[in-house]
Order: structure tokens, then sequence, then C-alpha cells
């Protein structure tokens, strides 16, 4: 197939639960159909249609002729299953073009664990056959030196950065009365500028690791500081020196404010 061509190939995105799906080649909407994921009522769209339309009322239809003709053999990796972890949960079965559908999507992605019938134990994704269709759609991450560390490391130091900002504020809201400001900031006052602070460089670390292709749903929920660095770390095979030195600093705060 020239450049061009595959160009111009038509994308399709189908309906499925009440969930868009795609998109996919027609040669994925085939196995979809021979595996009975799609059928004559499945309501599919491309780009150019002004809605959407049952599969048996489009060019598509001349596939489900062939999908009752035709059953895929036992041996067909069109007709394999497969299971993948999700936020520690285990999903599937799913067919195999479901599959390559969520890894156009960005579901599963480089690190993902997968495993169907036959294997002896869950396996990262780019390390079982799909890696092809892995190495097709997505590229793999970035290598943890290679990643920018300035926001995880504004992260660490947030126990005492946020300390600072508490008593700026303090001194803001007394004008300028020092002893008032300390006072306020004794009694905890503004406690809220924590979690604020903590939250929105967690989440802004996770956007550069998505930038980077990093797989960051295994890294858990962002907003746990010590859980999601030492995770990131870890991904990353990197040193756990910053979440270290937010443990360090976040107990020195404790001891500094009591």
């Amino acid at each position: 197939m020239t450049e061009n061509s595959a160009s111009q190939e038509i994308l399709w995105y189908y309906e499925q639960s009440g969930q868009h799906k795609g998109p996919v080649s027609t040669a994925d909407i085939q196995t979809l159909a021979l595996n009975g994921t799609v059928s004559a009522s499945t309501l599919i769209w491309r780009s150019g249609w002004g809605a959407w339309a049952p599969m048996d009322r489009s060019e598509l239809r001349v596939l489900l002729s062939d999908a009752s003709a035709v059953l895929p053999a036992k041996d067909d990796p069109a007709s394999k299953t497969w299971h993948y972890e999700q936020s520690g949960q285990r999903k599937g079965p799913v067919t195999q073009a479901e599959m390559h559908v969520m890894i156009e999507g960005g579901v599963i992605t480089h690190g993902s664990l997968v495993w169907s019938a036959g294997m002896p134990a869950w396996t990262p994704v780019e390390a079982t056959e799909l890696s092809l269709q892995l190495l097709h759609d997505a590229s793999p991450p970035l290598p943890g030196d290679a990643i920018n560390n300035s926001v995880v490391w504004l992260l660490a130091l947030s126990p005492v950065l946020i300390e600072l900002l508490r008593y700026v504020i303090a001194l803001i809201a007394t004008g300028g009365n020092e002893a008032r400001a300390d006072r306020l900031v004794s009694q905890n006052a503004f406690w809220v500028v924590g979690p604020v602070v903590s939250i929105a460089l967690s989440y802004w670390d996770v956007s550069v690791l998505k930038k980077a292709g990093v797989n960051t749903q295994l890294l858990g929920q962002a907003w746990l500081v010590p859980v999601y660095l030492f995770k990131r770390s870890k991904a990353l095979t990197q040193r756990p020196a910053y979440a270290w030195v937010w443990i360090g600093l976040f107990v020195l705060s404790l001891f500094a404010g009591a």
C-alpha cells in the first residue's frame, strides 16, 4: 500500500453499550463482525457522514454477509480473548479487535498488564504479540532520565513551600503585622493551602508524565503524595530521593508547627 493510499484509508467509529468506540479500520470492523461484536443494527459513523447509521444501511453491510458465511478458525487470532489490568482491577475478557481499539485509544499503553489463555502469568503488553499493534499506534514512553523532574522536585519541597505561602498570606491578611501573622500560622489558619498546593503540583507532574508517554494509571491517585512519589520513581527507574525529601520535610513541618 502506498503512503498516499494509506492516508486515505477510511476510519470508522461504532456504538457499543451507549459508548462510541474507535477509530478502527475497515479490516477491524470485519473482525468485529466475525466475532459478533458488531451486527446489522450497530450504529456506525465515519468522517463525511452527517449522522450515525445502522451498519446494514452502509457500504459495510457486505461484511455482515461475510460474517454469517465465515466463522473464524479456533486458532485464528481474531477468536482470541484477553484480560487486562486497569487501576488494580482485572478487566475482560475482550476480543483481539477490542484490544486493538483500546491500544489506539490509549486505554492500554506500555506497561499495561495483559493475560490470555496459554500465558503462564500476567505480562506487560509490549512483551506480547500485541506489541506490533502497540508500536504501530503508540511510541514507547521516554526513559526516566529524559523526563523533566522540575515539577516533581517542587512537589518534594512542597511542605516548606506551603508553610512559606501560608505565612505570606497571613502577613497580607494582617496588614504586615508579623506577630499576628505568626499567631495565625501557629493556629493552623489557611490550612487549605496545603492540600490545594499538593494536589495542584501532583496533577501538574502527572500531565508532564503523560506528555512523555508514561502510563500514569499505574501510579495510583496523585493526591496521595508519598505513595505517588514512590510509585513514580519505580515506574521511571529513578532513585526515590524526592519521595524521601518530601517525607523528611513533612515531618519537620509537623514539629515546627507544634
